[in-house]
C-alpha cells in the first residue's frame, strides 16, 4: 500500500476512467484537461480539478482514511443546457458509485454530490454564450 497522501493516485484514477469510458470518448473525444490549453478551446471539453484532501471518519483498524472532493468542469456552445448535461450523464456513469483504480489504495466509494450549470459569456468570441456545468464528487480512499 501506498505511503503519503493520495492526491495524485485519486488524480489518476479519475483521469483513466474519464478517458477511457466509450460514452464520455464518444462526446469530447480526447478534450479532456487536468490543465486547460492556451489559446482557444474546441469544444466541448471537460477539465478536472486537482482533489482537496480531508482526514475521513472511515479510519480505523489501523487503517487511515482520506476523503477527497474534486470538481468537474464541462464547457459546452451548444445554445441549450442539453449537451453539456449529457456530458455530465456520462461522466456519473463512469464514476459515481464506481470502484475506481486507486494504486496504493483502496477506493470506499466514489460519489456525486452535486451539479450546478452556468450560462457565462465566452471571453475569446463575442456575442457567444458558453454552458459551463461543475460536477462535485467525493471520494473515500483507504490505505
Amino acid at each position: 500500500k501506498a505511503l503519503g497522501s493520495p492526491e495524485g493516485a485519486v488524480a489518476v484514477a479519475l483521469y483513466e476512467a474519464v478517458t477511457t469510458g466509450a460514452p464520455v470518448v464518444a462526446l469530447v473525444g480526447a478534450r479532456v484537461y487536468e490543465v486547460l490549453p492556451r489559446g482557444r478551446l474546441t469544444l466541448p471539453c471537460v477539465r478536472l480539478d486537482p482533489p482537496h484532501l480531508y482526514p475521513s471518519a472511515a479510519s480505523g483498524m489501523g487503517r487511515f482514511a482520506w476523503e477527497l472532493t474534486v470538481m468537474l468542469h464541462v464547457w459546452s456552445e451548444a445554445r441549450t443546457h442539453a449537451a453539456a448535461q449529457a456530458i455530465v450523464s456520462a461522466l456519473t456513469a463512469a464514476l459515481h458509485v464506481q470502484r475506481l483504480v486507486v494504486t496504493g489504495y483502496t477506493m470506499l466509494d466514489c460519489a456525486c454530490e452535486a451539479v450546478d450549470a452556468f450560462s457565462e459569456p465566452d471571453a475569446d468570441v463575442p456575442d457567444r454564450v458558453l454552458r459551463h456545468h461543475v460536477a462535485l464528487y467525493r471520494l473515500t480512499v483507504q490505505a
